[in-house]
């Protein structure tokens, strides 16, 4: 029986096996509560997930943007230099 999967940790599972295998039951508490909070902290949520991909989408929009602005001012220019030289 697995005691963790991609973000979940069955903290009385961890207890268990410690302290069947010969951990104090207060050691095998402490061991298990840092273990869940490093867990816990290291893992992204579904809402983390989405909001990076939205940042992303939106520094997409803003570059392509940038892009765009930049390719029609060179193309201004050289009409520009083309027309006057």
């Amino acid at each position: 029986m697995p005691i963790m999967s991609s973000a979940t940790f069955d903290t009385l599972a961890a207890t268990r096996m410690l302290q069947d295998n010969g951990i104090a039951d207060k050691h095998a508490e402490a061991i298990v509560k840092m273990t869940a909070a490093a867990v816990h902290d290291g893992v992204a949520t579904k809402s983390d997930i989405a909001e990076v991909k939205t940042q992303i989408a939106e520094l997409e929009a803003r570059l392509t943007n940038r892009l765009y602005f930049g390719l029609a001012a060179t193309i201004a220019i050289l009409t520009f230099v083309m027309k006057f030289t």
